[in-house]
């Protein structure tokens, strides 16, 4: 992995003179190929298959960092969906073989990293390909949890109230689509529903023994809207019973 991180460094240094949303990306990306590391020991995998989650963990925001530059902006909707131009960057073969140098793997690296963002997952052709988008997919979610909970991306929650559908996504146990986030807290509140889109028990014993729900739930009610603390006091049952649930199985 020495050589695939230090190609990684080589690729995004070219990005850093653009700021600090580059060099966090860039932390991002390296604590993440970290947590598909742990996730992987704890499910078993071959040493192989290690190598192949950290190597899509370290690479699963590599559009990022064309989006940026392009776009000046995360927000995918306003530009382009970074899962997809990841993807589309590693199907040039020379690109793909500075990280992975076993062809047999890169279709599942880069449905990974296109697959990463998205509210519904595709159909899969065998049961590494699964967990593989499976594991990166949790590790990310557990990384913007960090980020949020660790005051390190600040809330900035400006709106009293939680927005009706997405009140409705969280009743139903599901992530909130990005159609529906209409305000600042709304943005906050799908991060708290990533939690109904975590697969692995594993992954949801990281979240818990971090506290990130507690924390992100204490940052938003010490914004002082009653009307949102009533509405964050619901979700946080909601949520405390859906982890009770998945933590019994």
């Amino acid at each position: 992995m020495e050589k695939i991180v230090k190609n990684f460094y080589s690729y995004v240094n070219s990005y850093q003179h653009l700021g600090i949303a580059i060099i966090r990306k860039i932390e991002h990306s390296v604590r993440v190929m970290k947590l598909c590391e742990e996730l992987a020991k704890k499910l078993d995998f071959h040493e192989e298959e290690i190598q192949l989650c950290m190597i899509v963990g370290l690479l699963h925001d590599i559009g990022r960092f064309e989006q940026w530059k392009r776009y000046q902006t995360y927000v995918d909707n306003q530009s382009i969906d970074h899962g997809d131009l990841g993807a589309e960057l590693l199907e040039d073969e020379a690109f793909m073989r500075k990280f992975n140098s076993n062809k047999n793997w890169d279709f599942i690296i880069r449905k990974a990293v296109k697959y990463h963002n998205k509210y519904h997952l595709p159909d899969f052709s065998n049961d590494l390909e699964e967990k593989v988008c499976k594991i990166v997919r949790d590790a990310d979610k557990i990384d913007i949890m960090y980020l949020f909970a660790s005051g390190e991306i600040e809330m900035n929650i400006k709106e009293e109230k939680i927005s009706p559908k997405v009140e409705e996504e969280i009743h139903r146990r599901c992530l909130v689509s990005l159609k529906n986030r209409k305000n600042s807290v709304d943005k906050i509140v799908a991060i708290l529903a990533f939690i109904f889109d975590v697969e692995y028990q594993e992954s949801m014993k990281i979240i818990i023994d971090k506290h990130y729900i507690s924390k992100i739930i204490a940052k938003i009610e010490a914004c002082g809207f009653k009307a949102l603390n009533n509405q964050v006091e619901e979700i946080n049952h909601i949520i405390d019973s859906y982890i009770k649930e998945r933590m019994s199985c």
